[in-house]
């Protein structure tokens, strides 16, 4: 699958976006795309098991 790098710069007192530039479309694996975001949720999801947010 093709993922795209972009520059984005927003404006630090507004927080809107003034420019978004494509750098580059680069050739990546899946599984490489996916993890850290699977990591992230993942880990989210046991921290609040653990605290016992998703029990009854």
């Amino acid at each position: 699958m093709q993922a795209a790098i972009i520059k984005t710069t927003f404006d630090r007192k507004t927080g809107k976006r003034i420019n978004e530039e494509l750098i580059e479309l680069v050739e990546i694996d899946e599984d490489e795309y996916y993890e850290p975001l699977v990591k992230m949720y993942a880990n989210d999801f046991l921290e609040k098991w653990k605290a016992g947010e998703y029990r009854d």
